[in-house]
């Protein structure tokens, strides 16, 4: 209705000459059930799950320091994170890790909509628990040693309340909690999946932030095709650092 839309416009505000896409069958995925349900799924599957134990060193070959023990495995697929170029310093220098910040905001009751911003912040937002609204600035941030990140302070939410105030006028602009992550970057800010040049037991699998979280069940068809030996256009795409237009996958970087 005309009143519905009235109302939707009066909480989201941005500039009359900018360029707008809506796509109405968007969703948010609940990351912690969704990361519970993986898990329980891998070991229903026959998976052994080693939790709360450290990765010592480097990889060499098909083998890991674990909980400080050596594991010796036909494959070995990396998804560590920031830590990736850690565990395989041959990739360092293709990744950079970034700190970045998000923030739980209070905001109006009724239905908000998930937002992705070009704008200088590289804004987002999406409804969260508890009747919150969650944002985070996509392109701010410094780059960061993964064990020394540190903690959100007052010009981290002044940076976040000055988006709300300027896109989301009904919220309050004052955060209710902050926290910093990490992105783990590649040059284009797409994927990195490459075996490992040392050793081709070894494969690299980043997704690089949390919006690769979203594909996480694809990254498993694709580390199965890896393991299987079978040709794939998604694992040539993502292998190389010179992404080409002809694949469709290449990312320019912005």
């Amino acid at each position: 209705s005309e009143a519905a839309a009235n109302a939707s416009n009066a909480m989201v505000r941005f500039p009359h000459d900018w360029d707008m896409c809506r796509q109405d069958d968007c969703g948010v995925i609940a990351a912690e059930a969704a990361r519970a349900f993986l898990a329980k799924h891998a070991a229903d599957c026959g998976a052994r799950l080693c939790r709360h134990v450290r990765i010592d060193g480097e990889i060499a070959g098909a083998s890991v320091r674990i909980g400080g023990e050596i594991a010796r495995f036909d494959r070995i697929i990396v998804c560590a994170g920031a830590w990736a170029g850690r565990l395989l310093p041959e990739f360092a220098g293709m990744l950079s890790v970034k700190r970045r910040i998000v923030g739980w905001f209070r905001g109006p009751a009724g239905e908000m909509p998930v937002l992705c911003v070009d704008n200088e912040a590289g804004l987002f937002g999406m409804a969260a628990p508890g009747d919150l609204y969650k944002i985070g600035l996509h392109t701010v941030g410094e780059t960061v040693e993964p064990e020394r990140v540190r903690a959100p302070d007052a010009a981290d939410a002044a940076l976040l309340s000055a988006q709300i105030a300027a896109h989301l006028p009904l919220h309050d602009p004052t955060p209710l909690a902050i926290d910093a992550c990490l992105y783990t970057l590649t040059p284009d800010e797409n994927f990195l999946i490459a075996p490992s040049i040392a050793d081709a037991r070894v494969l690299m699998l980043s997704c690089c932030s949390g919006h690769g979280f979203k594909y996480a069940p694809v990254y498993g068809e694709l580390a199965l095709e890896w393991i299987e030996g079978r040709p794939s256009p998604e694992l040539e795409a993502f292998a190389t650092m010179q992404r080409t237009a002809a694949t469709g996958l290449g990312g320019a970087k912005r």
